[in-house]
């Protein structure tokens, strides 16, 4: 380019001959199903632990931390008022999500528990989801599909 007389610039993208496909619209958090409820939230990575319970808390929902389930069993233990649901990681450090599961339920034979896992081929999911036939949600999963599913164990009942 010259000094005071522009410069041009010429970009080619390549010819597409397939259509666009359709994108599904994202669906609004106003839509996203609320709540009430105590949610027992135990994760061991830091960050999902704590952007879950901000997402929770955002639609309505009490939301108690546990780091792993050691941390969670405690809680059991210790809070004072019901706790609904125990949202739980399968594999933990120390005492995995399983074991919290079964130890908490002699505490709180109430609570619902949903477990959440990244290792798909894991044969320990396999037996919660196949063979027990305990609600899952597969990791990585959206703040939408989260919600759904904490919904939905509650709606089951009603």
């Amino acid at each position: 380019s010259e000094l005071a007389q522009g410069t041009t610039f010429r970009i080619y993208f390549p010819r597409v001959i397939e259509q666009p496909r359709e994108q599904r619209p994202v669906a609004s958090l106003a839509q996203v199903p609320r709540g009430s409820e105590v949610v027992l939230v135990a994760e061991d990575e830091d960050r999902l632990r704590r952007l879950v319970r901000m997402f929770l808390e955002g639609r309505g929902y009490t939301v108690l931390e546990a780091k792993d389930g050691i941390e969670g069993l405690e809680l059991c233990r210790q809070h004072q008022g019901p706790i609904h649901l125990l949202l739980t990681d399968v594999v933990m450090p120390g005492s995995g999500g399983r074991e919290l599961a079964e130890q908490a339920a002699a505490v709180r034979p109430d609570m619902k528990v949903l477990f959440m896992s990244g290792y798909a081929d894991d044969a320990l999911l396999h037996d919660i989801v196949e063979t027990e036939h305990r609600p899952f949600l597969q990791k990585p999963f959206t703040l939408e599909q989260l919600a759904h599913s904490v919904r939905a164990l509650f709606d089951e009942q009603k």
